[in-house]
């Protein structure tokens, strides 16, 4: 008896238990443990799923940006040297020449007018014939440190086109009154004796010249508009000098206002070191620094916006107007050759 109760007993459980899983989900666990992480998203993404946090993530970046220069102001997107947080280091860059420890000078601005490299604003330095071999890396192009003319006479040949013209007679006038007021003798030459002369050729435009004696023929180039007082100046470059505005201790007396050169013209302002001007140069007296001489370029040469391009340290500006060479650049003269003269 008791034991047809327990057998009816467990098949009643039975039947119950399967009539209750019949009424579950097909997708019920048993074990809720593993419910729950049925529960739970895939980690598993496609391709396609990453795409969009791909392209979030990207946003969520700031755009990239161009490298600027340290500076709190610009002009034309290009740095000014008188900011306070400058790029010193890449402003130095610009600011002085590439030189070696003899002096000897590296421009790395060329431009080819007529049959010549022209550096520095109206310096020539080598021949046109030269520029593939140059701009190649075959020829590596150096301007040495001017030499003085022997004994002070520069022997000069006139080309045909420059003596028809009204230029011959300030070169004339330019050669007598050198003579007048110091002991430089510009004479004409005569080609086959004279292998070291200058030869004044006439140019297309602008007006050029070598500086220095160079132990051959030294050129000089002069388009119709050059002025007297612009073949003046090149026959300055001619017997050694350079540009004033290059020289080693102008930033003691002159201030560039790089904000208003165009870059294209930064080489033209550039420093020469003190080892790269003939030995005079530093010898003081009338070789300080001047503001008085035909060799210095007017305060708003090469000026983009019609102001200033260079001023006194103390902010005023200057103007270059002489016609001829002042008692200064006559002092300096005698004094850069008064040893060959003796």
């Amino acid at each position: 008896m008791k034991k047809s109760i327990l057998f009816l007993f467990f098949l009643t459980l039975l039947l119950a238990w399967k009539y209750y899983k019949k009424d579950q989900p097909e997708d019920y666990q048993e074990n809720d443990s593993d419910a729950r992480k049925s529960q739970r998203p895939s980690t598993k993404l496609s391709p396609q799923a990453h795409q969009p946090i791909k392209k979030i993530l990207n946003a969520a970046k700031p755009p990239p940006t161009k490298k600027i220069k340290n500076s709190t102001r610009t002009i034309n997107k290009k740095p000014l040297a008188n900011s306070r947080s400058f790029n010193e280091r890449a402003f130095n860059d610009r600011k002085m020449v590439i030189s070696d420890e003899n002096g000897n000078l590296y421009p790395t601005n060329l431009t080819v007018a007529d049959d010549f490299i022209i550096a520095f604003g109206d310096l020539i330095v080598a021949k046109a014939l030269d520029a593939e071999d140059i701009r190649n890396g075959k020829k590596v192009l150096s301007v040495p440190i001017p030499k003085l003319w022997p004994k002070g006479v520069v022997p000069i040949e006139v080309s045909s086109e420059v003596e028809e013209s009204q230029q011959f007679e300030w070169i004339k006038e330019i050669m007598k009154e050198l003579e007048e007021s110091n002991q430089i003798k510009i004479r004409l030459a005569d080609p086959l004796k004279d292998n070291a002369r200058v030869l004044i050729k006439r140019g297309k435009e602008n007006c050029y010249a070598q500086v220095g004696f160079t132990g051959e023929v030294t050129s000089m180039s002069l388009s119709p508009a050059c002025s007297k007082a612009a073949i003046y100046h090149e026959f300055f470059h001619i017997l050694g000098f350079y540009h004033e505005q290059n020289r080693f201790d102008r930033d003691e007396y002159l201030e560039i206002l790089w904000e208003n050169i165009d870059e294209t013209f930064w080489p033209q302002f550039k420093l020469f070191p003190e080892n790269s001007f003939p030995r005079p140069y530093t010898s003081g007296g009338p070789f300080n620094f001047t503001f008085d001489t035909i060799m210095i370029y007017d305060s708003k040469f090469f000026s983009t916006n019609n102001d200033y391009s260079m001023v006194r340290v103390d902010g005023t500006p200057f103007s270059n107007t002489f016609q001829r060479p002042t008692q200064t650049d006559i002092d300096r003269l005698k004094h850069l050759y008064r040893e060959e003269v003796e």
